[in-house]
């Protein structure tokens, strides 16, 4: 495959998450950015912005059956975003420090989002 996060000198990659086709893909680099990125020709489909990633590395995962993406921020919350507008849909916050880790069923609602303030936290 092609480079992701610029792959030409871009920003440092720290997450990546296959999709359920295990064709696209989702690259969270540390420009403060989240692609969806599709396997066979390496085109970006989409493009996930609004959080902070620069000095953490933060990770990003699908939620509600690849309808909506989800990534940390190093701001405290997390952003979830609708996978075909881009649009932030919901921020969740209540993290003291960066929120490096996100977890969720690929086809579930339930989000766990794990901070570096020690906490790790259940979103319904």
């Amino acid at each position: 495959g092609g480079g992701v996060g610029g792959g030409r000198g871009g920003a440092a990659v720290t997450c990546v998450r296959l999709g359920l086709d295990e064709q696209c893909y989702l690259v969270s680099t540390a420009d403060s950015t989240v692609r969806l990125r599709d396997g066979p020709g390496d085109a970006t489909l989409n493009t996930f912005t609004g959080h902070c990633h620069r000095a953490s590395r933060t990770e990003c995962a699908f939620l509600d059956n690849e309808a909506f993406v989800v990534s940390g921020s190093e701001d405290g919350c997390a952003l979830v975003w609708d996978v075909v507008s881009a649009g932030v849909v919901l921020r969740l916050s209540g993290h003291a420090g960066p929120v490096t880790s996100v977890a969720c069923h690929p086809s579930g609602t339930g989000v766990l989002t794990a901070s570096t303030d020690g906490t790790v936290r259940v979103w319904r």
